[in-house]
């Protein structure tokens, strides 16, 4: 009787161990895990982000053309609003000033417009352009004008 007891434990015992080697093949670790790991990002950067991309494939699209150079996208907590930074060179600057505005309206808009695919309750006066020259503020463009200094 014992023999028979120690022999179905024996049984159960290999049992467990096959089953163990079987349901571990399928869960190897994946080369990408460190990739898949949950980050502190937060959810405005990774919209942030999405949009810059977004405004970049626009950019690309339109070549040589483009509007302007690609704006890098920022949150302003302080004035809780989105704000797009442009750098651009001295030659910008001797633009015709209706062109300048124009290229500046344009450029807003595609970035409003693109934010508000990944944030829809945007508003208008949640954005602003602003544009360097030379490294010198230059203007800032928000939901009704655009202030050349």
């Amino acid at each position: 009787m014992q023999l028979k007891a120690a022999a179905r434990v024996a049984v159960i015992g290999i049992m467990v161990l096959a089953s163990d080697l079987v349901i571990g093949q399928d869960q190897r670790t994946s080369k990408f895990a460190k990739y898949l790991a949950p980050t502190p990002v937060r959810y405005m950067d990774f919209v942030l982000l999405q949009t810059e991309v977004a405004i970049i494939k626009v950019h690309v699209g339109l070549g040589p053309e483009a509007l302007l150079p690609i704006p890098s996208l920022s949150y302003d907590a302080k004035n809780d609003r989105i704000q797009a930074f442009v750098s651009l060179t001295g030659d910008f600057a001797k633009w015709p000033l209706d062109d300048i505005r124009n290229r500046l309206h344009l450029e807003r808009a595609l970035c409003n417009g693109a934010l508000a695919e990944s944030m829809p309750g945007l508003q208008r006066k949640d954005f602003i352009l602003i544009v360097y020259v030379a490294g010198k503020p230059f203007a800032e463009c928000d939901q009704d004008d655009c202030v050349i200094r």
